[in-house]
């Protein structure tokens, strides 16, 4: 025989679970696949749903907030299950236990003192994934009376790798003025290179290769001579990046020698030519360190060495 109060019940949840839904937003600036959801069927007098839509995979030490929302029902004179006319306050309480089989839940208990029934109270937690890869899950449950409730929420933790631009132009670098009287300064500085998290630690490591190159435009006067640039300055190398990585990411870039071709300029007129230039050599060793977002962001650097200023624009994001 069908339990019609059973049929009432179930869509007056969905009717509670709606109405908690819509009466919460959430921003979506990128779309991610949404932590599976697992839930306990509803047999008591209380139901526990999940707000946000967390992502299903997340990196080492990640933080996620996670939203949801607890309702108690009651009987209230009539028919089971039927809403009173006005929210009653019963004796009890509602807890709420959170938890992970791996990583780290804060707050992990709640406390709802004199709830009314039938109105949705919303909470919010912070899940840390561990620092190792695999399976973890979050566990939420609403305890009232002799009821209880369950959501669990699955995640898929693994290494995440992120990558990083180090760049900069002409623009960017400040020249002697009497050499920026004449000539025109044409130039690139680009690193690029990725990094990634430790297991078990929360150290980062990677390297990269960057490329750099000199040209230059004559600008001087040409009544009596010309110059052009006839082999521009251009060098490569590699380097390496450590850093650790807590609320923010703190970054250690090690670039090596950089070997350099060499530089030669051609000048012509007033009865003769001439040429002239650097040859081959080896840039020295420097390195740089700054911070980021945990989440990746930009930002610039003034980087010195010697008499030289150049500001080099920043660029990290993750990669997975």
């Amino acid at each position: 025989m069908l339990n019609w109060q059973s049929v009432w019940r179930r869509i007056i949840c969905s009717a509670c679970l709606l109405a908690l839904l819509l009466t919460s937003t959430y921003p979506a600036v990128n779309p991610v696949q949404a932590a599976p959801l697992r839930d306990e069927p509803v047999e008591g007098n209380i139901i526990v749903t999940i707000l946000s839509q967390p992502p299903s995979k997340v990196c080492f030490g990640q933080k996620v907030n996670i939203e949801f929302g607890v309702m108690i029902f009651s009987s209230s004179g009539g028919q089971q299950f039927d809403p009173p006319l006005a929210p009653l306050v019963p004796l009890a309480d509602i807890t709420m236990l959170a938890k992970a089989r791996s990583g780290k839940v804060t707050p992990g208990k709640f406390f709802e003192r004199h709830p009314a029934y039938w109105k949705a109270y919303t909470y919010t937690l912070t899940y840390t994934a561990p620092r190792k890869a695999g399976k973890d899950m979050v566990s939420i449950a609403a305890f009232f009376v002799r009821d209880e409730h369950r959501r669990d929420l699955e995640f898929d933790v693994k290494r995440c790798k992120y990558a990083a631009a180090i760049q900069a132009t002409e623009k960017d670098v400040a020249f002697p003025a009497d050499a920026a009287a004449l000539w025109k300064p044409v130039m690139s500085f680009n690193a690029i290179g990725e990094f990634e998290q430790a297991e078990e630690s929360n150290s980062l490591t990677g390297n990269g290769t960057v490329n750099m190159w000199l040209d230059a435009i004559y600008q001087g006067p040409r009544e009596a001579f010309s110059c052009d640039v006839t082999q521009m300055l251009s060098g490569s190398g590699t380097f390496e990046v450590e850093g650790v990585q807590e609320d923010t990411l703190s970054l250690d870039a090690q670039f090596s020698s950089m070997a350099f071709g060499p530089f030669t300029v051609a000048c012509q007129g007033a009865g003769g030519s001439g040429s002239g230039g650097i040859p081959a050599s080896t840039g020295p060793a420097f390195a740089i360190n700054f911070t980021m977002p945990d989440g990746g962001g930009t930002q610039d650097y003034n980087f010195s060495q010697g008499t030289g200023n150049m500001i080099l624009h920043i660029t990290v994001f993750p990669r997975s």
